[in-house]
């Protein structure tokens, strides 16, 4: 699960909501909060239970950021309007996954489609902060030797890895800073990418149109950047 991958990192403080039948061995660097199971989207949303004590510390401390993680094909994410409700005077970033649609229903596509909209409104209204699209589909592309049994933890090890190291340029001084990384205030739907640099092409993780910005973050080892000569000239 993502949140497991996340709390790798002792960076983050994970919280994590899911279903009764799903309970598995918890892990102790997450703190969960189990709720009943129904049948739809439109149920979740009804009988959403309060998030108020659960995330009584994230609403403590009102300085740091708060990352929602979601699968929209899930009908759980009814409950995702009561949640982020419950901490909406912080700064929220959504990072949405769709999963291969090819194995979904017609009513979890229907579902999908509807909650990706629905989001991507909340970014715009300002009530998220961003949101970050990632693609199942895409995503496993890019990934050698992807087993069915290890498919889900490549991915959101894929998932995870890419959005802790974003997090990590962010928090690092750069040795040579080109342009700042500050996106104007209107730019809130976004993916990531891998570039490959030898080839010049860039792999996107999400089939997002109409890129108007774009962010570029280099990471080279301390002996290419004292002995390489040709790095700079590099396009």
């Amino acid at each position: 699960m993502i949140g497991d991958e996340f709390s790798k990192y002792s960076q983050y403080s994970v919280y994590k909501i899911d279903i009764e039948d799903n309970k598995v061995l918890e892990n102790s660097n997450i703190k969960y909060k189990w709720i009943s199971k129904y049948s739809s989207h439109e149920e979740y949303e009804k009988f959403c239970p309060s998030f108020k004590t659960y995330f009584s510390n994230i609403n403590k401390n009102k300085t740091e950021d708060v990352l929602f993680v979601c699968v929209g094909s899930n009908e759980i994410t009814g409950c995702s309007l009561r949640l982020l409700e419950t901490i909406k005077d912080r700064n929220i970033s959504l990072l949405y996954i769709r999963p291969d649609l090819i194995f979904l229903n017609d009513k979890n596509k229907l579902q999908e489609k509807i909650t990706y909209n629905i989001f991507q409104e909340y970014a715009r209204s300002g009530l998220l902060k961003d949101i970050y699209l990632f693609d199942n589909q895409i995503m496993e592309k890019h990934i050698l030797e992807l087993s069915i049994s290890s498919y889900y933890k490549k991915l959101n090890e894929l998932i995870v890895s890419t959005f802790h190291f974003i997090n990590v340029f962010k928090h690092t001084q750069p040795l040579w800073e080109i342009n700042n990384d500050e996106l104007p205030s209107g730019t809130r739907i976004k993916t990531v990418g891998i570039f490959e640099q030898n080839h010049n092409i860039e792999k996107y993780l999400f089939p997002i149109k109409y890129i108007t910005h774009k962010i570029f973050y280099y990471a080279f080892s301390k002996k290419q950047i004292d002995s390489d000569r040709n790095t700079y000239y590099k396009d």
